[in-house]
């Protein structure tokens, strides 16, 4: 029977995290699923915990085995051979709710293509708090757009397979960054649940932490967006990455003279955007071309 969903796991060297992961997925409510587990190169014997969780449901673990080529290549790989409708993915160090799949299918179910909702972030000392889906005052696809790149991680949405076929994550860090929004450009009736249902397991060496050179590719995922978005929504995505571009001269300081720089590149585009605008005027959003930015 074909699934309506199609899990997507890339695991590499997450031994220590992945049964917990798997578990979470086998014991979802909604049993049409297929869980697409992608070992990126594993070292370690994450390997061994795959081939024992294929061996105890093999109707339900598609386990694949490539060289490491970094997390977007593997979950590209997973939507390629994925046979349900709708792609959800959960990274291998994290847990989903057991109503999660259930939950956002069953909104997906009512015509919906890109649904989304809460999720929990869980850190190494356990503490814990809840971020949002989506941040703006009033759910819309319109707004939706434009508070995109707040929550742009992948695995607190379901996403119809079909959205995926011009749009493909790339291989840089902020990989969710430059692809959620462009998909949620091109969707046609977006949804929110306002339900954590997702366990995001924060590791101290996790991106959010690092300050790695590679930081950078946040660049190339504003410049993505600037210049591959559905021209529809092309005028809220220049906001959402207007927004983007304020948070990490916060997030990131290392960086904020690159991340000006950008911003400086496409001063024109942004500054003359009818949303960034408003939300000068209104104190809502600093303005990224005066001193006071740092």
């Amino acid at each position: 029977m074909k699934p309506k969903v199609s899990i997507i796991v890339p695991v590499f060297n997450t031994k220590k995290y992945l049964k917990k992961c798997l578990d979470s997925l086998i014991n979802q409510t909604l049993k049409d699923i297929e869980i697409i587990v992608v070992n990126d190169g594993s070292s370690d014997d994450s390997q061994k915990i795959i081939n024992m969780y294929y061996k105890k449901h093999p109707s339900k673990i598609v386990p694949v085995i490539k060289k490491n080529e970094g997390l977007g290549i593997a979950r590209n790989y997973g939507i390629r051979i994925a046979k349900g409708d709708f792609i959800g993915f959960v990274d291998s160090d994290d847990w989903t709710h057991p109503q999660m799949l259930r939950q956002l299918y069953k909104i997906a179910a009512k015509g919906h293509d890109f649904i989304i909702c809460d999720y929990i972030v869980i850190q190494e000392d356990n503490y814990s708090y809840v971020l949002k889906g989506f941040t703006g005052s009033f759910f819309n696809h319109r707004q939706a757009v434009m508070y995109s790149t707040d929550a742009a991680f992948s695995c607190n949405k379901l996403i119809k397979k079909s959205l995926f076929k011009t749009i493909k994550y790339n291989d840089t860090w902020y990989e969710d960054l430059a692809t959620n929004p462009l998909l949620l450009t091109c969707a046609n009736s977006p949804a929110y649940i306002e339900m954590p249902l997702y366990y995001y397991y924060q590791r101290s060496d996790s991106i959010t932490k690092s300050n790695h050179i590679k930081t950078l590719g946040v660049i190339c995922a504003w410049e993505r967006l600037l210049t591959a978005a559905n021209p529809a929504y092309q005028q809220e995505l220049v906001f959402a990455v207007a927004r983007s571009i304020v948070t990490f001269i916060k997030f990131k300081p290392l960086y904020a003279v690159q991340f000006i720089e950008f911003a400086q590149k496409h001063k024109d585009t942004i500054s003359k955007n009818i949303h960034y605008q408003e939300a000068i005027l209104s104190g809502k959003l600093k303005d990224l071309f005066t001193g006071d930015i740092l």
